[in-house]
């Protein structure tokens, strides 16, 4: 984090407001009133959060006692690397992410689904593997699970699938990309914050997520199994939407997750695999330039411009949290929480690492965006944490990474859990008496990944399982 006017806080002034240090929260807790009200309304965008860090922002200059300096400081904080390194990385997985999903993909993978010819509990395992590739190619869980909803949940249920846990596989489907994938906003976050290579993030992920997924599938094969109710119409639903031609567009995908594990970066990583995907999706005919990019009403559209703008408000956002959190630093409230926090009640590196998810998990909670929680709690305190007890910036983005994909997912006001039950909801009208709507309620207790990743990162911090293997490089 940037110290005030570049110098550290024994070399210049900190900050004061009227009412002391403490009022130095404000404008992050108009921040946090903001993003709770507009959660409660049914509205969480990113768009509706970065205006009330704005307010929050502007309503902290009414407290300081030097307004100027006040001032100042926003613009040293937004300035801040934190904030300004990830702005690119979303935008260029945004490019990337949305050739692959205009192009069809998720069309190739329902296909396969098709020809397996599997039913009841398998349905579930396959829906949930299908649904991991796809976040994984795409860098998206709510790109995946409103798909897989409208498309994989009612051909499932049809064929025997439990309706609740099929919803379940399906957002723990996108829950396993949000957790591995090197274009998901919440990897490319955890990793810049701590200043580490997504690359080497994504290598030590690997065998927590895989674990993880393992016990997840024996849970879907256990509890996944329905009535059967129509093969026939589960095959017509399929075929609606099933087509191979777009398989070949899960090579880019492949060829930007090994590059990145490979140790490249991940600019150089998507630049192959953006120009691999337009060349095959325009090869394939699935996309036209016109569909890429063309001029209409005056303005630029099409997939690229959609692709990227739809990353906006999360960078938007990004930089108008970091001079928060350079706000609470420069008037000592972080040092005195970091003094009483980390000073007295954690004392030793294990409680440091259980501490790091519970307070990730908490902000999660709280803020309900992942990404944005981890700009608002990790530069400022978890980093600090992680310096004091050796936690290497590997780990401790695993660390913060594992448990915002538990709490995302589990909690039924969370966006998926809500968007579950909205899709769900338009499926059970089409398939009256033959599909049901599964209540966000149900889907949080059967979405095993995010359930089971909660021991899973337990185990780790308590036990230390991986340590040796997450050092920086």
């Amino acid at each position: 984090m940037a110290s005030c006017h570049g110098k550290t806080m024994s070399e210049k002034k900190k900050i004061e407001f009227y009412g002391g240090s403490a009022v130095g929260l404000v404008p992050f807790l108009v921040f946090l009133a903001g993003t709770v009200y507009i959660c409660v309304m049914g509205a969480p965008t990113e768009t509706g959060m970065a205006l009330f860090a704005l307010i929050g922002l502007l309503v902290g200059a009414f407290f300081a006692k030097d307004r100027w300096g006040y001032s100042e400081e926003i613009f040293v904080g937004m300035a801040d690397p934190v904030a300004v390194v990830p702005v690119l990385c979303w935008l260029i997985a945004g490019f990337f992410g949305a050739i692959l999903k205009s192009s069809g993909l998720v069309n190739g993978l329902v296909w396969l689904a098709s020809k397996a010819n599997i039913s009841g509990a398998m349905f579930c395992v396959a829906a949930f593997i299908i649904c991991a590739i796809y976040a994984c190619a795409t860098g998206t869980s709510m790109g995946t699970i409103i798909p897989c909803m409208a498309v994989i949940y009612p051909a499932g249920v049809i064929v025997g699938a439990n309706p609740a846990v099929l919803a379940g596989a399906i957002v723990s489907g996108g829950c396993f990309g949000d957790n591995l994938a090197p274009i998901s906003d919440t990897t490319i976050t955890s990793a810049k914050i701590n200043n580490v290579a997504i690359g080497d993030v994504v290598r030590s992920r690997f065998k927590y997520v895989i674990v993880t997924a393992a016990v997840a599938c024996v849970l879907f094969l256990i509890f996944g199994g329905g009535n059967f109710v129509d093969s026939a119409e589960s095959a017509k639903i399929m075929g609606e939407y099933a087509d191979p031609k777009a398989l070949p567009m899960l090579i880019p995908a492949i060829v930007v997750i090994f590059l990145a594990v490979r140790g490249h970066h991940l600019v150089e990583s998507i630049a192959w695999g953006s120009a691999l995907a337009i060349i095959e999706s325009l090869a394939l005919g699935l996309l036209t330039v016109n569909d890429l990019i063309h001029i209409e009403d005056g303005a630029p559209t099409g997939v690229l411009v959609n692709g990227v703008s739809g990353m906006f408000g999360l960078c938007i956002l990004a930089v108008l949290l970091a001079p928060m959190a350079h706000i609470l630093e420069c008037c000592g409230v972080l040092s005195f929480i970091r003094e009483k926090l980390i000073g007295k009640l954690i004392t030793t590196r294990k409680k440091a690492e259980v501490s790091v998810l519970i307070i990730m998990g908490i902000f999660d909670a709280l803020i309900n965006f992942s990404t944005v929680a981890m700009l608002a709690a990790g530069p400022s305190l978890l980093k600090e944490i992680g310096k004091k007890f050796n936690i290497s910036g590997v780990r401790l983005a695993n660390l913060m990474d594992c448990s915002a994909c538990t709490v995302s997912y589990l909690l039924p006001y969370m966006v998926p859990l809500v968007a579950v039950m909205t899709v769900s909801g338009e499926v059970a009208e089409a398939f009256p008496g033959v599909v049901p709507q599964v209540t966000a309620n149900q889907a949080m207790f059967t979405s095993f990944y995010p359930i089971v990743m909660i021991f899973t990162v337990l185990f780790m911090a308590l036990t230390g399982w991986g340590r040796k293997g997450e050092k920086d490089i």
